[in-house]
C-alpha cells in the first residue's frame, strides 16, 4: 500500500462506519467499503453523509504519521442505492427528518425501487402510505428537497473545479440560491464567502464555464482588490489575466 502515496484517484463504496465528524467544520473520517475491494479511511469534508450511503470519492492518498495510509478526499458526490435494501438503510438513516426506520420500511413497501423518484418528482404520493399524514409529509418533502438541494449544489460547485469544504462553506451562505448567484457573479463569492479571498482564482474558471471570461462581469465586486474600473476587460486588468488578485494574495 505504501507506493499509493501521493497518487490520485477515484473510489466508490459504502460508508461502514463514520468515526469522526466535526460538528462546526463537517470534517469526516470514516471508513469507506470499496465495491469489489478492500475498506479503507476516507478523510475531508463529507457532508451530509451517514453510514450505510454509497459515495464516490476523488482525491490522493496520504500517509499520516500515526494513522497511516489514508484517502484525502477533495470531491465527492453520493450513489442512489439501487436495492430495495439499500434504499430502506438509506432512507432509515435518520438523515431525513421524518422518516425512520419504521416509514423508510413502509415507503419501499410501497413504492419499491421506485421510491426515491416519486419522493422526488411525486411527493404527495407519500400520504398513500400508512400511518404518514399531512403534517408529517411537509415534514418529509421539507427535508427531501432540502437534502437533494444541498447535494446538487455540491456537485455543481465540485464539478466547477471548487473543493469540498469550500463548496460547503460557499452553500452555507446562499443556501438554495447558491448556483444562482454563482451563474450570476461567480466572483462576489470572494467578498461574500469566509475564506475565499485566498481562492479568487476559483471564480475564474467558474466565470468562464458560463461565458464570462472576457469581462469583469461588468460589476464593482470583481475588481475589489485590483481597484479597475467594474468595466474593464479582464485582459487588461492590472493583475492580469491568470489570477484577478494582487501579488501578496
Amino acid at each position: 500500500m505504501a507506493e499509493k502515496q501521493n497518487e490520485t484517484a477515484s473510489l466508490q463504496g459504502t460508508i461502514s462506519r463514520i468515526t469522526y465528524q466535526n460538528p462546526e467544520t463537517h470534517y469526516t473520517v470514516a471508513r469507506l467499503d470499496e465495491d469489489g475491494g478492500p475498506g479503507v479511511t476516507v478523510v475531508g469534508t463529507i457532508f451530509p453523509v451517514s453510514e450505510g450511503e454509497e459515495i464516490k470519492v476523488a482525491g490522493v492518498w496520504k500517509r499520516h504519521p500515526r494513522y497511516g495510509l489514508q484517502f484525502q478526499v477533495n470531491h465527492w458526490e453520493k450513489v442512489d442505492p439501487a436495492t430495495i435494501e439499500g434504499i430502506e438503510k438509506y432512507l432509515g438513516s435518520g438523515l431525513i427528518k421524518g422518516i425512520g426506520a419504521t416509514y423508510a420500511k413502509r415507503l419501499v413497501a410501497a413504492f419499491g425501487l421506485d421510491t426515491l423518484r416519486v419522493l422526488t418528482e411525486q411527493p404527495l404520493r407519500i400520504l398513500e402510505v400508512d400511518g404518514i399524514g399531512e403534517v408529517r409529509a411537509r415534514r418529509i418533502m421539507q427535508a427531501w428537497q432540502e437534502q437533494r438541494g444541498m447535494q446538487d449544489v455540491m456537485v455543481f460547485l465540485q464539478g466547477h473545479g471548487v473543493g469540498a469544504s469550500l463548496a460547503l462553506r460557499i452553500y452555507r451562505v446562499f443556501g438554495a440560491d447558491t448556483v444562482q448567484q454563482v451563474r450570476e457573479n461567480p466572483y462576489a463569492l470572494a467578498q461574500l464567502v469566509h475564506g475565499m479571498v485566498s481562492s479568487w482564482r476559483i471564480g475564474l474558471p467558474i466565470a468562464s464555464a458560463f461565458g464570462a471570461i472576457f469581462r469583469c462581469v461588468f460589476r464593482p465586486a470583481c475588481c475589489t482588490f485590483c481597484r479597475c474600473p467594474p468595466t474593464r476587460a479582464i485582459v487588461s486588468c492590472r493583475w492580469r489575466f491568470s489570477s484577478i488578485m494582487p501579488p501578496d494574495f
